[in-house]
Protein backbone atom coordinates (compact mmCIF):
# COMPACT_ATOMS: atom_id res chain seq x y z
CA UNK A 1 0.00 0.00 0.00
CA UNK A 2 1.48 3.04 -1.00
CA UNK A 3 1.83 6.68 1.02
CA UNK A 4 -1.48 8.28 -1.01
CA UNK A 5 -3.58 5.00 -0.35
CA UNK A 6 -2.50 5.82 3.13
CA UNK A 7 -4.06 8.90 3.51
CA UNK A 8 -6.69 9.57 6.15
CA UNK A 9 -8.94 11.55 3.91
CA UNK A 10 -11.77 11.75 1.92
CA UNK A 11 -12.15 10.41 -1.91
CA UNK A 12 -12.72 13.91 -2.72
CA UNK A 13 -10.12 15.76 -1.21
CA UNK A 14 -7.71 12.83 -1.87
CA UNK A 15 -8.55 13.49 -5.78
CA UNK A 16 -7.98 17.65 -5.06
CA UNK A 17 -4.42 16.79 -3.58
CA UNK A 18 -3.69 14.66 -6.64
CA UNK A 19 -4.61 17.48 -9.14
CA UNK A 20 -2.74 19.91 -6.78
CA UNK A 21 0.50 17.79 -7.20
CA UNK A 22 -0.20 17.91 -11.33
CA UNK A 23 -0.88 21.68 -11.22
CA UNK A 24 2.42 23.10 -8.74
CA UNK A 25 4.71 20.74 -10.89
CA UNK A 26 3.35 22.49 -14.17
CA UNK A 27 3.93 25.71 -12.55
CA UNK A 28 6.67 25.11 -11.23
CA UNK A 29 8.33 23.58 -14.49
CA UNK A 30 7.03 27.00 -16.30
CA UNK A 31 8.93 28.86 -13.60
CA UNK A 32 12.46 27.08 -13.84
CA UNK A 33 12.19 27.30 -17.36
CA UNK A 34 11.47 30.93 -17.67
CA UNK A 35 14.43 31.49 -15.29
CA UNK A 36 16.85 29.42 -17.24
CA UNK A 37 17.07 26.22 -18.93
CA UNK A 38 19.75 24.21 -17.58
CA UNK A 39 20.79 20.30 -18.19
CA UNK A 40 22.31 20.18 -14.94
CA UNK A 41 20.96 19.29 -11.10
CA UNK A 42 20.59 20.48 -7.71
CA UNK A 43 19.29 22.47 -5.37
CA UNK A 44 18.65 25.66 -7.49
CA UNK A 45 21.28 27.96 -10.00
CA UNK A 46 21.24 32.19 -9.18
CA UNK A 47 22.46 34.50 -12.17
CA UNK A 48 25.97 36.18 -11.28
CA UNK A 49 27.39 38.07 -13.94
CA UNK A 50 27.90 37.79 -18.32
CA UNK A 51 31.58 36.75 -19.86
CA UNK A 52 32.29 36.52 -23.54
CA UNK A 53 31.47 33.52 -24.89
CA UNK A 54 34.44 30.80 -25.16
CA UNK A 55 34.61 27.63 -26.87
CA UNK A 56 33.62 24.91 -24.88
CA UNK A 57 31.14 27.20 -22.84
CA UNK A 58 27.40 25.94 -22.97
CA UNK A 59 25.35 27.43 -25.82
CA UNK A 60 21.76 27.83 -24.20
CA UNK A 61 23.78 30.29 -21.99
CA UNK A 62 23.81 32.84 -24.33
CA UNK A 63 22.22 35.94 -23.32
CA UNK A 64 20.49 36.86 -27.04
CA UNK A 65 20.00 41.13 -25.68
CA UNK A 66 23.12 41.14 -24.33
CA UNK A 67 24.65 39.56 -27.85
CA UNK A 68 22.50 42.21 -30.13
CA UNK A 69 23.61 44.66 -28.07
CA UNK A 70 27.36 44.26 -27.75
CA UNK A 71 27.88 42.56 -31.21
CA UNK A 72 29.34 39.61 -29.52
CA UNK A 73 28.31 36.66 -28.19
CA UNK A 74 27.87 36.44 -24.30
CA UNK A 75 26.81 33.63 -21.93
CA UNK A 76 25.05 34.35 -18.23
CA UNK A 77 27.18 32.50 -15.48
CA UNK A 78 25.15 31.15 -12.77
CA UNK A 79 26.50 30.47 -8.86
CA UNK A 80 24.67 27.64 -6.99
CA UNK A 81 22.30 28.72 -4.69
CA UNK A 82 22.83 27.44 -0.85
CA UNK A 83 20.68 24.82 0.37
CA UNK A 84 17.56 25.94 1.85
CA UNK A 85 15.01 23.37 3.62
CA UNK A 86 11.43 23.86 3.82
CA UNK A 87 9.68 23.01 7.16
CA UNK A 88 5.86 22.52 7.52
CA UNK A 89 4.48 23.30 11.05
CA UNK A 90 1.18 22.49 11.33
CA UNK A 91 -1.20 23.23 14.08
CA UNK A 92 -4.16 20.29 15.08
CA UNK A 93 -5.26 21.81 17.71
CA UNK A 94 -9.17 21.25 17.98
CA UNK A 95 -9.66 25.10 16.28
CA UNK A 96 -8.48 23.82 13.06
CA UNK A 97 -11.07 21.10 12.82
CA UNK A 98 -14.01 23.52 12.38
CA UNK A 99 -15.47 24.62 9.08
CA UNK A 100 -19.03 26.27 8.53
CA UNK A 101 -18.27 25.61 5.40
CA UNK A 102 -17.89 22.75 2.93
CA UNK A 103 -14.32 22.53 4.32
CA UNK A 104 -12.78 23.08 7.41
CA UNK A 105 -9.77 24.46 8.27
CA UNK A 106 -7.63 21.07 8.80
CA UNK A 107 -8.67 20.19 5.29
CA UNK A 108 -7.09 23.50 3.47
CA UNK A 109 -4.53 23.74 5.76
CA UNK A 110 -3.93 20.24 4.00
CA UNK A 111 -3.89 21.68 0.51
CA UNK A 112 -1.41 24.42 1.76
CA UNK A 113 0.99 21.70 2.75
CA UNK A 114 0.41 20.40 -0.46
CA UNK A 115 1.15 22.78 -2.48
CA UNK A 116 4.04 23.90 -0.65
CA UNK A 117 5.30 20.45 -0.28
CA UNK A 118 5.40 19.79 -4.11
CA UNK A 119 6.15 23.03 -4.98
CA UNK A 120 9.92 22.14 -2.47
CA UNK A 121 10.69 18.71 -4.19
CA UNK A 122 9.94 20.13 -7.67
CA UNK A 123 12.82 22.60 -6.76
CA UNK A 124 15.10 19.83 -5.20
CA UNK A 125 14.63 21.23 -2.09
CA UNK A 126 14.23 18.92 1.19
CA UNK A 127 11.08 18.90 2.74
CA UNK A 128 10.74 18.57 6.92
CA UNK A 129 7.49 18.57 8.99
CA UNK A 130 5.68 19.41 12.79
CA UNK A 131 2.55 18.85 13.68
CA UNK A 132 1.57 19.66 17.11
CA UNK A 133 -1.59 20.44 19.51
CA UNK A 134 -0.59 21.03 23.58
CA UNK A 135 2.12 18.33 22.58
CA UNK A 136 4.53 17.64 19.35
CA UNK A 137 2.59 14.89 17.47
CA UNK A 138 4.70 14.41 14.65
CA UNK A 139 8.11 15.26 13.23
CA UNK A 140 9.70 13.80 9.94
CA UNK A 141 13.42 15.12 9.42
CA UNK A 142 13.89 16.83 6.24
CA UNK A 143 13.92 14.77 2.70
CA UNK A 144 14.17 15.35 -0.74
CA UNK A 145 11.00 13.41 -2.69
CA UNK A 146 7.66 14.26 -3.63
CA UNK A 147 6.70 10.91 -1.22
CA UNK A 148 7.72 12.89 1.26
CA UNK A 149 5.06 15.09 0.65
CA UNK A 150 2.47 12.21 0.84
CA UNK A 151 4.33 11.05 3.84
CA UNK A 152 3.11 14.59 5.68
CA UNK A 153 0.09 14.59 4.47
CA UNK A 154 -1.17 11.60 5.92
CA UNK A 155 -0.12 12.65 9.23
CA UNK A 156 -2.72 15.50 8.97
CA UNK A 157 -5.32 14.02 10.30
CA UNK A 158 -9.19 15.59 9.49
CA UNK A 159 -10.98 14.30 12.79
CA UNK A 160 -11.22 16.12 15.78
CA UNK A 161 -8.48 13.86 18.65
CA UNK A 162 -8.91 14.06 22.22
CA UNK A 163 -6.40 16.67 22.89
CA UNK A 164 -8.33 20.40 22.44
CA UNK A 165 -5.95 22.66 23.80
CA UNK A 166 -3.12 24.56 21.94
CA UNK A 167 0.11 24.71 24.17
CA UNK A 168 3.64 25.85 22.04
CA UNK A 169 6.87 26.42 25.00
CA UNK A 170 7.61 22.73 23.83
CA UNK A 171 7.19 22.80 20.65
CA UNK A 172 9.34 25.87 20.48
CA UNK A 173 12.21 24.32 22.11
CA UNK A 174 11.87 21.05 19.43
CA UNK A 175 12.06 23.17 16.91
CA UNK A 176 14.84 24.91 17.49
CA UNK A 177 16.81 21.46 17.82
CA UNK A 178 15.63 19.67 14.97
CA UNK A 179 15.93 22.86 12.50
CA UNK A 180 19.34 23.06 11.38
CA UNK A 181 20.91 25.14 8.77
CA UNK A 182 19.13 28.06 6.51
CA UNK A 183 15.67 26.69 6.19
CA UNK A 184 11.85 28.20 5.48
CA UNK A 185 9.71 27.64 7.88
CA UNK A 186 5.55 27.64 7.05
CA UNK A 187 3.77 28.03 9.99
CA UNK A 188 0.37 26.81 8.95
CA UNK A 189 -2.44 28.03 11.62
CA UNK A 190 -5.57 29.71 12.42
CA UNK A 191 -3.56 31.18 15.61
CA UNK A 192 -6.45 30.63 18.25
CA UNK A 193 -4.74 30.76 21.86
CA UNK A 194 -1.07 31.32 19.84
CA UNK A 195 -1.73 35.04 20.16
CA UNK A 196 1.22 35.09 22.24
CA UNK A 197 4.08 32.66 20.93
CA UNK A 198 6.13 35.00 19.21
CA UNK A 199 6.82 36.08 22.78
CA UNK A 200 8.94 33.03 23.25
CA UNK A 201 12.18 33.43 22.98
CA UNK A 202 12.58 30.07 20.82
CA UNK A 203 10.72 31.81 18.65
CA UNK A 204 12.49 34.70 18.53
CA UNK A 205 15.49 32.88 17.57
CA UNK A 206 14.04 31.18 14.85
CA UNK A 207 13.17 34.36 13.47
CA UNK A 208 16.06 35.95 13.10
CA UNK A 209 18.27 32.69 11.73
CA UNK A 210 15.68 31.65 9.93
CA UNK A 211 12.65 32.36 7.27
CA UNK A 212 9.79 32.22 9.00
CA UNK A 213 6.27 32.78 7.56
CA UNK A 214 2.76 32.77 8.97
CA UNK A 215 0.21 30.90 7.24
CA UNK A 216 -3.01 32.12 8.48
CA UNK A 217 -6.46 29.96 8.37
CA UNK A 218 -9.26 31.48 8.88
CA UNK A 219 -12.65 30.01 8.55
CA UNK A 220 -15.48 32.54 7.03
CA UNK A 221 -17.37 32.49 10.21
CA UNK A 222 -14.10 34.11 11.85
CA UNK A 223 -13.83 37.07 10.01
CA UNK A 224 -17.57 37.79 9.44
CA UNK A 225 -20.61 36.65 11.19
CA UNK A 226 -24.21 37.05 9.57
CA UNK A 227 -27.10 39.14 11.43
CA UNK A 228 -29.25 36.06 12.87
CA UNK A 229 -31.06 37.05 16.11
CA UNK A 230 -31.49 34.69 18.66
CA UNK A 231 -30.07 32.15 20.99
CA UNK A 232 -27.44 29.72 19.93
CA UNK A 233 -25.42 27.41 21.73
CA UNK A 234 -22.03 28.63 21.32
CA UNK A 235 -18.99 26.31 21.84
CA UNK A 236 -15.40 26.82 22.30
CA UNK A 237 -13.36 24.52 20.29
CA UNK A 238 -10.02 24.67 22.46
CA UNK A 239 -11.68 24.44 25.72
CA UNK A 240 -15.46 22.29 24.74
CA UNK A 241 -16.85 25.19 27.00
CA UNK A 242 -20.52 25.76 26.11
CA UNK A 243 -22.70 28.61 26.57
CA UNK A 244 -26.16 29.84 25.35
CA UNK A 245 -25.76 33.12 23.96
CA UNK A 246 -28.28 35.61 22.54
CA UNK A 247 -26.93 37.74 19.44
CA UNK A 248 -28.57 40.89 19.09
CA UNK A 249 -27.05 43.23 16.39
CA UNK A 250 -25.13 45.24 19.49
CA UNK A 251 -23.63 41.45 20.60
CA UNK A 252 -22.88 41.16 16.48
CA UNK A 253 -21.50 44.49 16.45
CA UNK A 254 -19.32 43.56 19.53
CA UNK A 255 -18.00 40.47 17.93
CA UNK A 256 -17.33 42.16 14.62
CA UNK A 257 -14.78 44.61 16.61
CA UNK A 258 -13.13 41.81 18.40
CA UNK A 259 -12.77 39.79 15.42
CA UNK A 260 -11.02 42.88 13.79
CA UNK A 261 -9.08 43.80 17.05
CA UNK A 262 -7.05 39.98 17.46
CA UNK A 263 -6.20 40.38 12.98
CA UNK A 264 -4.85 44.28 14.12
CA UNK A 265 -3.00 42.33 17.10
CA UNK A 266 -2.04 39.62 14.68
CA UNK A 267 -0.03 41.64 11.80
CA UNK A 268 1.32 43.98 14.34
CA UNK A 269 2.68 41.24 16.10
CA UNK A 270 4.11 39.79 12.10
CA UNK A 271 5.22 43.35 11.10
CA UNK A 272 7.25 43.99 14.89
CA UNK A 273 9.13 40.71 13.94
CA UNK A 274 9.49 41.53 9.86
CA UNK A 275 7.56 38.58 9.02
CA UNK A 276 5.89 38.40 5.76
CA UNK A 277 2.28 36.43 6.54
CA UNK A 278 -0.10 35.07 4.60
CA UNK A 279 -4.03 35.21 5.66
CA UNK A 280 -5.77 32.06 3.65
CA UNK A 281 -9.97 32.56 4.25
CA UNK A 282 -11.24 28.45 4.38
CA UNK A 283 -14.15 30.06 1.98
CA UNK A 284 -11.51 30.99 -1.11
CA UNK A 285 -10.99 28.44 -3.62
CA UNK A 286 -8.30 29.46 -5.71
CA UNK A 287 -5.49 30.32 -3.35
CA UNK A 288 -3.26 28.19 -4.59
CA UNK A 289 -1.75 30.22 -7.14
CA UNK A 290 -1.59 33.27 -4.79
CA UNK A 291 0.41 30.34 -2.43
CA UNK A 292 2.76 29.57 -5.15
CA UNK A 293 3.71 33.09 -6.13
CA UNK A 294 4.45 33.90 -2.03
CA UNK A 295 6.53 30.90 -2.11
CA UNK A 296 8.45 31.48 -5.18
CA UNK A 297 9.15 34.87 -3.98
CA UNK A 298 10.72 33.94 0.04
CA UNK A 299 12.85 31.48 -2.20
CA UNK A 300 14.34 34.00 -4.00
CA UNK A 301 14.71 36.06 -0.81
CA UNK A 302 16.76 33.09 1.35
Amino acid sequence: MNSQEDLKSSDELLERLQFVEIYTRRRIQAHILGEYESSLKGTGFEFREHKKYQRGDDYRRIDCNVTARFQYPYVKQFVAEKEVNVWLVCDLSSSMFFGSGQRSKSEVMTEVAAVLGFSASQLHMKVGFLSFSDQVESCLAPRQSRVVTWDILRLIPHSRSSRRLTCFDDIAETLRKRIKGTSLIFFLSDFISLEQMFENPQMGYLARHHDLIPVVIEDPLERAIPQLPGLHLLEDSESGHRRMSYWSKENVNKYQREIERRRQSLTSMFYSMDLDSLWIDAGDENFVDRLLEHFLRRRRLS
